[in-house]
């Protein structure tokens, strides 16, 4: 619902005003093709923004689903591939359906070759990360370790979706509206996940059932 009110307002000045100033707001007052910050800054975002790039975030997919097909479960295995896979389609769709031009107000400082709603490295650092949350969630008992593996995810993500206004390749609102739909996709795939009588178990604080023997 937030998403969709986001992309009917794209074209309203109050927000593409916001926007634009939060844009000018990193970037230097005599020169805006220089973000602000110390030298080093502009290839530290650089290194951060990599963790949302499609090529890191694949290779980590694959390398989950390998860990959870051969460790844990067919079912967490499917399920996995099923929410990055659905989160990867869900952002080419609304990108292309949308078709929001990049900003054209400062010099890009990464390469970009896709429109520009919703962001795709705020979105899909959200699904991959948090999925990955959600799943060692599963797999310990304490609060606190629960509230790490999704506190941290969120972060990462965060953070990444910093760097791509920094840069000056996505609106504050493209990332915003990535992290809101990665939020949204993830959630409801994990309450719509098939859960097997022994992960049921596990879940309730019961033993699980044996096959007798």
């Amino acid at each position: 619902m937030l998403l969709c009110g986001l992309a009917v307002t794209l074209d309203a000045g109050w927000l593409r005003m916001l926007d634009e100033s939060l844009l000018l707001a990193v970037r230097s007052a005599e020169d805006p093709s220089v973000p602000v910050g110390p030298v080093w800054a502009e290839e530290f975002a650089r290194d951060l923004t990599a963790l949302g790039g499609y090529t890191l975030l694949i290779l980590i997919s694959v390398s989950v689903w390998a860990f959870l097909r051969l460790e844990r479960s067919r079912g967490e295995a499917a399920w996995f591939a099923a929410t990055a896979a659905g989160g990867y389609l869900l952002n080419f769709t609304l990108k292309h359906l949308v078709g929001r031009p990049r900003p054209d107000l400062v010099k890009h400082l990464s390469f970009v070759d896709s429109p520009s709603f919703p962001s795709g490295h705020a979105m899909m650092t959200t699904v991959i990360f948090l999925a990955i949350g959600l799943l060692l969630c599963e797999t310990v008992s304490r609060q606190a370790v629960k509230t790490l593996a999704i506190a941290l995810p969120l972060t990462v993500a965060t953070s990444v979706s910093l760097t791509r206004v920094y840069l000056g390749v996505h609106y504050p609102s493209d990332v915003f509206a990535g992290i809101c739909c990665g939020l949204a996709w993830t959630s409801g795939c994990w309450q719509i996940r098939p859960i097997n009588r022994d992960e049921s178990a596990r879940i309730q604080g019961k033993p699980a059932f044996k096959r007798a023997t």
